[in-house]
């Protein structure tokens, strides 16, 4: 079965709650996360085959049309993408970093996504809306030439959507900038 990945963001918690709760009693997904973020909003992740996350999207859009800021669905998601929502990693012999900062924290979902289909990196984290004012940061590495490719093709993926702020490449980054992250 191929596997997906749900996001979802309400402009109201309450909401955002209800619409949670109605999926879990009507899907069977694992839900990643469903909390409060930064700036009162609510963020729902969850995880599934694409029937069943696309039918717990339908639910959300019936319960909260009004509220819902963001819903979309990643089929086929990269394995990357599931492992950096669900842990820290701590990569060795770091050569260039990429940082990417995102108006929301589901645009920096689908952007690494993205990012590790089209390029050869290594997704380092990705930090979501809490502590960052709602705002999503994608942390990568890889080789310089890699690192560069996967900027270009952000920029190029964001024509469309303009959520990237700020992108940023370090060559060589300083051991305890990486110990920071």
């Amino acid at each position: 079965m191929e596997k997906a990945l749900g996001l979802i963001e309400t402009s109201s918690i309450s909401k955002g709650m209800e619409i949670l709760d109605n999926i879990l009693k009507q899907t069977k997904i694992g839900l990643i996360t469903g909390s409060s973020v930064c700036p009162g909003k609510y963020l729902i992740i969850i995880e599934g085959t694409v029937q069943s996350i696309n039918f717990a999207l339908e639910i959300s859009r019936a319960i909260g049309e009004e509220s819902i800021l963001y819903s979309h669905a990643i089929n086929n998601l990269n394995q990357q993408v599931f492992y950096a929502l669900k842990e820290k990693k701590k990569p060795e012999n770091i050569k260039a970093l990429g940082i990417i900062e995102t108006r929301t924290s589901v645009a920096s979902i689908v952007l690494a996504d993205v990012l590790c289909d089209s390029s050869n990196i290594e997704l380092i984290r990705l930090r979501l809306a809490n502590g960052i004012g709602g705002k999503g940061l994608l942390i990568f590495t890889g080789d310089v030439s890699s690192v560069k490719n996967a900027i270009q093709s952000a920029k190029y993926h964001d024509i469309q959507y303009k959520k990237i702020i700020d992108i940023v490449l370090l060559s060589h980054p300083d051991n305890r900038l990486i110990e920071s992250i």
